[in-house]
């Protein structure tokens, strides 16, 4: 299954001050709304909002939301910001950053907020190297970063300080890759994640190809109402933990369109 390969640019495109806009408005020092999308559909452009900063004040950030709770949730806030990046992956005036602390998720688990918004031309040397990676492809930058959420929803390590702070690419891609292979789960799995920051030999190409990739590591059903979708409900095979009777209504109110 293909996903969100047409019509990308009529949703995300860039001013003649090289700003990002989705929807028409400009994204410079405001956030993403993503709407947690069921996991069994495509992420609809509607889902997608631009918003204040105010509007994440009251919430918690993924790196403050309890670690089981974020554990179960890790598939369809991946899952949905994955599809998100797709519009944004055609367009070089700027990206966004998934630093886990600047990620914020609703009272009602329903909608994910990213907040960190880098233009091409920053010179924050926090930033460097993901502009250097947005150089070459900023498809490919976002394949990276996707490998080091996932990576961080799984285990709860948040790669990006260390990241930042190697001098050097190659050493820079021994901690990731290192990171990645000592990981909890299917060696399969682990190898999906490897192609995707390129350090395996082969690779992916475009974030489609990632995500369908993952989609055999993962329970997938056509739920028609909320006790099919207890039986299916996804979440990542190598990191199934205890959840929540509420939780997982949450998750299901969340889910409808």
């Amino acid at each position: 299954m293909q996903i969100l390969d047409q019509h990308l640019t009529n949703v995300v495109s860039q001013t003649s001050e090289k700003e990002l806009t989705l929807h028409g408005v400009r994204m410079a020092g405001k956030a993403m709304v993503v709407e947690l999308c069921a996991l069994h559909k495509l992420l609809e452009p509607e889902q997608l909002h631009v918003t204040s900063l105010d509007e994440v004040e009251s919430l918690q950030s993924l790196t403050e939301i309890d670690p089981k709770l974020r554990t179960n949730l890790g598939a369809p806030i991946w899952y949905s910001i994955a599809q998100a990046l797709k519009y944004f992956s055609q367009e070089g005036a700027g990206f966004c950053s998934l630093r886990p602390e600047n990620i914020y998720i609703s009272l009602d688990l329903s909608r994910v907020y990213i907040t960190d918004w880098i233009s091409a031309n920053d010179t924050n040397t926090r930033s460097s190297w993901l502009v250097e990676k947005a150089d070459n492809s900023i498809e490919q930058m976002y394949l990276t970063q996707l490998a080091i959420f996932y990576h961080f929803l799984l285990s709860g390590e948040n790669l990006y300080e260390k990241l930042e702070n190697v001098e050097q690419s190659s050493w820079r891609d021994e901690h990731l890759k290192n990171a990645i292979t000592t990981l909890n789960v299917e060696a399969q799995f682990k190898d999906n994640l490897l192609r995707a920051t390129q350090l395996n030999g082969g690779f992916y190409t475009d974030i489609s190809a990632l995500v369908e990739g993952v989609r055999p590591f993962f329970f997938v059903v056509d739920p028609q109402g909320f006790l099919p979708f207890l039986s299916g409900f996804w979440i990542a095979s190598s990191a199934i933990t205890s959840i929540t009777f509420m939780t997982l209504v949450l998750i299901y109110m969340g889910t409808l369109s």
